[in-house]
C-alpha cells in the first residue's frame, strides 16, 4: 500500500473555513476508489421489514434455524432491531436480540446471492 499526500497544492477551502486535503491511496498500483468501485458493483442490498410471526417468539430453537438459513448464503445476512445490529449466522446475535411475537426487525443482506437470502430468511420469521 502506497500513501501520498497533497496538502498545499490539492487543498480545497470549504465555505466553512476548514481544508480538505486529496489523498490518494494504492494497492498494487490500483487506485482505493476503483477498488470501491468494483467491490460495490458486484454487490446487491436487500433491506426488508420482518415481523416475528411465531407465538413463541424467536427461541433458542428458531434462533438456531434463522442462523442455519443464513449459513447457506454467501451474501452477509444482519438483523437490527432496537438499535442493535447483529450478524444473523449467529446463533448468539439473533438471541441476543430478544425478539417476540410481533416485533419487527429489519433484515439486511449484502452480496451477489442477496435477494434469494433475503426470501430464505425472511421466511424463517
Amino acid at each position: 500500500m502506497t500513501f501520498q499526500g497533497y496538502p498545499e497544492k490539492d487543498s480545497l477551502k470549504s465555505k466553512t473555513g476548514f481544508r480538505f486535503f486529496l489523498l490518494t491511496f494504492s494497492f498494487d498500483g490500483r487506485a482505493l476508489t476503483d477498488i470501491f468501485k468494483e467491490k460495490v458493483k458486484n454487490s446487491i442490498m436487500v433491506l426488508r421489514e420482518v415481523e416475528v410471526s411465531k407465538p413463541e417468539g424467536m427461541n433458542s430453537r428458531n434462533c438456531a434455524a434463522l442462523a442455519q438459513s443464513a449459513m447457506r448464503w454467501q451474501s452477509e445476512v444482519w438483523l437490527e432491531y432496537a438499535a442493535q445490529k447483529v450478524n444473523c449466522k449467529s446463533v448468539m446475535g439473533v438471541i441476543s436480540l430478544g425478539l417476540k411475537h410481533g416485533d419487527k426487525v429489519i433484515l439486511i443482506t449484502r452480496g451477489a446471492d442477496a435477494e434469494d437470502a433475503a426470501d430464505d430468511v425472511a421466511g424463517q420469521f
